[in-house]
């Protein structure tokens, strides 16, 4: 049996506190569950990557959703070069806790068409 909304945001949130997480975890005021890595290089330029959740606890689902940012260096240049930044850094545990609890992503029109 899937655990409800509580218990999923609960869990999302205590990624925080595994120092081989890479992000930090937060529950926004509307009730999405944000999850964002900001990776700086020794230039001072950064990238930002942002998975937002939104739960749907009716369905026991949830719509994820993804951004990525990249930021400028010190001296307000594009970012230039070649980055080591995997999302699924961020993604497979988020992924894993969602599943470990019994939530699935809600599929689209044509995922669940064709499923």
């Amino acid at each position: 049996m899937p655990s409800n909304l509580t218990d999923v945001t609960e869990a999302l949130l205590a990624l925080n506190d595994d120092p081989r997480i890479p992000f930090t975890v937060s529950r926004r005021d509307d009730g999405k569950i944000v999850a964002e890595w900001t990776y700086v290089n020794t230039s001072s330029d950064n990238k930002t990557y942002r998975l937002t959740i939104t739960p749907l606890p009716e369905t026991n689902e949830y719509k994820a959703s993804s951004l990525t940012v990249e930021g400028a260096g010190s001296a307000g240049a594009p970012v230039a070069g070649t980055w080591k930044f995997s999302t699924s850094a961020v993604t497979t545990p988020v992924y894993a806790v969602l599943t470990e609890h019994g939530w699935e992503r809600k599929k689209s029109f044509l995922g669940k068409l064709f499923s």
